[in-house]
């Protein structure tokens, strides 16, 4: 699967400092010009995107969400892309479990990772 001809992204929000890869990311995607929007469980607000408590939330349909850190929310997320019928997941390197890798496969999800989605933006 292409990642970045999904158009578009819910980017799960842990690290809430705007120097984190998941903010940095963001502000990639959207000066890409792809739609984009933020899911974050601690009331994060951001004055450059949508943030969302959950993917339910959303109001629009979702083509990918991408898990930049390692948390237990990720586990809710993986529920939620069951329930909407979210297909695509992202992970950055070093932040997929055996656990989490398990629960995405047992809810038939398409599993992307290995790769560097900030290089590949960087070089579109």
């Amino acid at each position: 699967m292409n990642l970045l001809k999904q158009k578009s992204w819910a980017i799960v929000i842990i690290d809430e400092n705007e120097d984190s890869k998941e903010i940095k990311i963001m502000n990639l995607l959207k000066e890409k010009k792809y739609n984009v929007v933020g899911i974050n469980l601690n009331n994060y607000k951001s004055e450059k995107f949508d943030i969302y408590d959950s993917l339910k939330d959303v109001e629009h349909n979702i083509d990918i969400v991408a898990i930049f850190n390692e948390s237990i929310h990720n586990y809710y997320i993986i529920d939620e892309m069951e329930l909407l019928d979210i297909k695509n997941i992202y992970f950055e390197k070093d932040c997929d479990t055996e656990y989490i890798l398990k629960k995405a496969k047992d809810a038939k999800l398409n599993i992307i990772k290995h790769v560097d989605l900030y290089k590949e933006l960087k070089f579109k």
